[in-house]
């Protein structure tokens, strides 16, 4: 197999992200905390944002039916930043070395289209990807096969074609419903865990 691009997933492959990075600061009990994420500001309510609704609707929305809890909901937009720690070492060494190597890269992320500047402006490995495919900024969401296909179509607009699987998708490992469902043969998934000098042997 001649592998022709990479596709990379961003939460659990290049960026260290969670509430609890800092909920932790906010709610000192776990099982307070955890109950509080669980139940109020779910990573249901989150992938909203991440599908396109606005951080304001979303904030007041959540505030009206929670009020009590109004300044722990008003920080999660307010101070979201600190809740992604930094870039994932492995990850980002594999994707260093396939940019060494020339290979195509490409992003396709579940991230609202109001935070995404933030990682932008402060994670300069970001800019190795010839596009990134931004959930938020298209208002689809995986897995809703659109989302695959708007990605497919970016590695496609760059010229690269190949027949069968030739599109290496690098994804979270809990993610539930491979791409290679969506969009046929042209993806086929792996785990960020390979050393990079494998995956820069494929190209």
């Amino acid at each position: 197999m001649t592998i022709r691009a990479v596709v990379f997933d961003f939460g659990g492959v290049l960026f260290d992200w969670s509430p609890h990075h800092l909920y932790r600061k906010l709610i000192a009990d776990d099982h307070e905390r955890q109950w509080f994420l669980d139940t109020i500001c779910t990573q249901a309510w989150n992938t909203e944002q991440d599908a396109g609704r606005t951080l304001a609707d979303a904030t007041r929305t959540l505030i009206d039916q929670y009020p009590c809890h109004e300044t722990l909901i008003q920080a999660y937009y307010e101070r979201w930043h600190e809740m992604l720690r930094g870039p994932l070492p492995e990850g980002v060494a594999i994707l260093n070395a396939l940019h060494a190597a020339h290979m195509p890269l490409f992003g396709l992320t579940n991230w609202s289209a109001e935070t995404f500047p933030y990682a932008r402006a402060h994670y300069p490995f970001l800019q190795c990807f010839r596009n990134i495919v931004v959930s938020g900024e298209l208002k689809l969401i995986k897995p809703d096969p659109a989302i695959y296909h708007a990605s497919l179509a970016q590695v496609r607009a760059c010229r690269i074609s190949a027949p069968q699987k030739w599109c290496l998708s690098m994804t979270w490992p809990a993610i539930s419903t491979p791409p290679s469902r969506w969009v046929g043969r042209a993806f086929t998934m792996c785990r960020p865990s390979i050393p990079p000098h494998d995956c820069v042997s494929w190209a």
